[in-house]
């Protein structure tokens, strides 16, 4: 979601970058609804318009770009959750004290047998910028857990 929230922003700063370049050079591609565009865009009572309307649609975007990558607050983890999560928990009893599902970053098994395999779960969290936990999972119950940042 962060690479999406990046992407938009960046796309917005091309659109306005070439508005301003179109408007500034009052380049024209021959069509005639081009030239009636350039010509509003040459009355200089329209440029602060322009330039505002603009603006504000960068602004909107960050905005949601900036909601969009906020973890939901039903399912991020708390110092006190993390501190409650004891080994040989499920991931179900896991995620009943998180308050909602963690996001699967590494799942191995050996094919041997089922109580090796092993599964990896991150949490966003409550604190710091990047607060996180990380849970591992082997035969379907915690083995160890670490966090960065948690309040």
């Amino acid at each position: 979601m962060l690479i999406v929230s990046i992407f938009l922003i960046i796309a917005a700063f091309i659109l306005v970058g070439l508005c301003i370049k179109s408007y500034v050079s009052g380049e024209s591609n021959g069509d005639v609804e081009s030239n009636e565009i350039i010509k509003v865009k040459a009355s200089k009572s329209k440029a602060p318009l322009v330039i505002i309307v603009v603006i504000l649609a960068i602004v909107v975007i960050a905005i949601v770009a900036i909601i969009i990558t906020m973890p939901s607050s039903s399912s991020a983890i708390s110092l006190t959750e993390f501190n409650s999560i004891q080994n040989g928990m499920s991931y179900e009893q896991v995620c009943d004290v998180i308050g909602g599902p963690g996001e699967l970053l590494s799942d191995s098994d050996l094919g041997i047998d089922s109580e090796y395999a092993t599964q990896v779960y991150k949490w966003d969290g409550n604190g710091s910028v990047g607060a996180n936990a990380n849970i591992t999972f082997q035969g379907g119950v915690v083995i160890s857990k670490a966090q960065f940042g948690l309040e």
